[in-house]
């Protein structure tokens, strides 16, 4: 169960309203692209997806070493309460920043600023993804008022504030039911035996790999604070929840590039459009699983960015008034203009950040061997010193003892002289009688 938890908090924070709509597979790949990029994005969201897993049980492994216990995980226990009495601990590193820290060293600050960058996007996205939704649901807007992003912002503040679980709930209702919805809408227009275009089934060049990396970073980049955070978790576990949620986006991904063509669809939501060209039914229930998908992207999000706010200000409630603040300004910008021209900026600057990733967990132990080896000279110094002082006091005591039975040996001897003194003076004094 745990497995498939952790499979399903990937799947969730990774097809947010830009891939289950189907606009981030239009954006990156087009209307009609090769379906052998399905495979290789699979194992690349594999291969991504168990790298962010293992660092994350490295700095916790590291940071257990150093200071007896591992920090706790950004996301897994709820908010304090601030009102106690208690003096509070002193504030500490973050996770996000405990693990840039390790992973790019001196330059941790300017990962902290791009991972919290990425998570600010993607809440403005999938903020502004709400709002569209019920536009075309419902074709309620009032102008200059984000009134449904306003009230779906606060709704996954609350829950963010409750921690990881909260997430990974609504995960185990959510990703089933995407996968259900997506693939039903998409066969329906599969059924409908449109021929697929000769660049689908042909292969590919090197340009479609290369925005397969960048598509892949991409979504790696806008949930690397979820990711990283999972705890108490084995690397066999980590790589067996990574292969079920890359084969899980590899189906969805499938039947969307397969639908799309079909369908024609190239809106703001294809998904959608192909829904509400079906039945009222499936429009309302598309709308329903896309709303939950972009909710638990918003929660990913918020929880990455107030996490670290708690390094900086402690464990206050404000920062997260603030983020949600700055999240409806993203917003503004709108759903599609954010996908199309800041989706592969990220991808592209995620390409470096994974690279140092692969350094990091690819060295061993990340510099930590050095202090195993550190560690273990420590120790082997240590117990040549307790013998050394085992030694000393057994010599110590040795000398003692012997210091010991020396003086008693004079003290018998000279009780011995005396008395022969004593007895030769007795015969003497008896001999001048």
């Amino acid at each position: 169960m745990k497995i498939i938890s952790i499979a399903f908090l990937l799947v969730g924070t990774i097809i947010g309203a830009g891939f289950a709509s189907g606009r981030e597979i239009l954006t990156f790949f087009g209307q009609a692209p090769s379906l052998y990029i399905v495979p290789i994005v699979g194992v690349l969201f594999f291969l991504s997806s168990f790298l962010l897993l293992c660092v994350g049980i490295k700095v916790r492994a590291k940071d257990k070493g150093r200071q007896g216990k591992p920090q706790s995980s950004m996301l897994e226990h709820p908010a304090q309460n601030n009102n106690s009495t208690q003096p509070q601990p002193p504030k500490e590193l973050s996770f996000i920043s405990k693990t840039n820290q390790l992973v790019l060293k001196k330059t941790q600050m300017v990962g902290d600023v791009f991972l919290l960058f990425n998570s600010l996007i993607i809440l403005g996205a999938m903020l502004g993804a709400i709002e569209s939704l019920f536009n075309m649901t419902i074709g309620l807007k009032i102008p200059y008022i984000p009134i449904f992003s306003i009230i779906f912002g606060f709704l996954c503040l609350v829950l963010a504030m409750k921690g990881l679980k909260s997430l990974i709930k609504i995960n185990l209702f959510a990703i089933p039911l995407t996968l259900f919805l997506l693939i039903l809408i998409s066969s329906l227009f599969i059924g409908q035996g449109k021929s697929l275009p000769q660049e689908m089934t042909s292969g590919f060049g090197g340009h479609a790999i290369a925005v397969a990396l960048i598509y892949v970073s991409m979504n790696m980049m806008l949930s690397a604070t979820i990711i990283t955070a999972v705890s108490s978790i084995s690397k066999k576990q980590a790589a067996i929840a990574s292969a079920l949620a890359a084969v899980i986006i590899s189906v969805l991904m499938f039947f969307l590039i397969l639908g799309m063509n079909a369908s024609g669809g190239c809106g703001a939501m294809p998904l959608l459009d192909m829904a509400k060209s079906l039945n009222i039914v499936l429009f309302f229930a598309c709308a329903i699983v896309l709303a939950l998908c972009i909710f638990t992207s918003m929660m990913a999000a918020m929880m990455g960015l107030n996490e670290w706010s708690k390094g900086v200000v402690g464990d206050k409630k404000y920062p997260i008034f603030v983020i949600l603040a700055a999240g409806l300004g993203v917003s503004m910008m709108g759903f599609e203009n954010v996908i199309g021209y800041l989706y592969p900026f990220i991808g592209a600057l995620g390409l470096i950040y994974i690279g140092a990733c692969t350094v990091f967990v690819l060295k061993g132990n990340g510099g930590g061997g050095k202090e195993k080896i550190k560690q273990g000279r420590g120790q082997k110094s240590n117990e040549k010193l307790k013998k050394r002082k085992v030694k000393r006091g057994e010599i110590k005591g040795n000398l003692k003892s012997e210091a010991g039975n020396d003086v008693r040996s004079d003290i018998k001897s000279n009780e011995k002289s005396s008395a022969g003194n004593n007895i030769e003076r007795g015969k003497k004094k008896s001999k001048a009688k």
